[in-house]
């Protein structure tokens, strides 16, 4: 099947935007790794989910593009697109990256510390009724003997 120079310069260029959108999924999940500083497991876990998320987002615009035929040149695009973005913009976008990672990472540690609050709180109580129950025993024993 033949696809005319139109259709491939437009595939080309669709194919470049998707090299500049994994580029921004990329940062944002190395934004992730930064701010979190999760342990070395959970860093391939994340590079694997990298990877199945763009082959699958890849499947996706072979399919709607060019009927699943796969071409060289979408690849070249995308890693133009890629390199492009890599090159001019990353390190800003980065930067913004890393900083609403840091400050959701804060958020949900706030929220989390809220809502262990009454739990913490009651077992705090609990644990001065331990000590005064255990106080007002020794007592009692002592006053027995």
């Amino acid at each position: 099947m033949t696809i005319s120079v139109a259709v491939q310069t437009k595939t080309f260029l669709y194919s470049v935007a998707l090299g500049v959108l994994i580029g921004v999924w990329y940062d944002a999940l190395r934004a992730l790794r930064r701010q979190t500083r999760m342990p070395r497991a959970l860093q391939a876990v994340c590079d694997i989910v990298f990877w199945l998320v763009s082959a699958v987002v890849f499947l996706i615009f072979f399919y709607m593009t060019n009927a699943g035929q796969i071409r060289m040149f979408v690849f070249i695009g995308a890693a133009a697109g890629c390199g492009l973005y890599m090159c001019t913009v990353s390190r800003p976008l980065l930067a913004s990256f890393c900083f609403a990672a840091g400050l959701l990472s804060r958020l949900l540690s706030a929220a989390a510390a809220a809502a262990c609050l009454p739990f913490k709180t009651s077992l705090h109580i609990w644990r001065k009724l331990a000590v005064k129950l255990k106080k007002s025993r020794s007592t009692t024993q002592n006053r027995e003997v």
